[in-house]
């Protein structure tokens, strides 16, 4: 009866194993693309602000040399 039971806690315990590894992999992955995700907004952010930067430079040249 000790060996059955035994068994079945090693088995129980495998299984406790496997879930819990799963788990981690599928947190690791989620952390993964939120991570990808706020990196890709950030230079989404960082391109736009550049473009604003060069767009204002191209209209202060404009100015001027309409003020020529």
């Amino acid at each position: 009866m000790d060996n059955m039971e035994s068994v079945e806690t090693m088995q129980t315990m495998k299984k406790f194993a496997k879930y819990k590894l799963n788990l981690l992999k599928t947190n690791a992955i989620r952390r993964a693309k939120e991570k990808a995700k706020k990196e890709k907004e950030q230079a989404k952010k960082q391109y736009i602000d550049r473009c604003n930067l060069i767009n204002e430079d191209l209209k202060n040249k404009i100015m001027k040399i309409k003020q020529m």
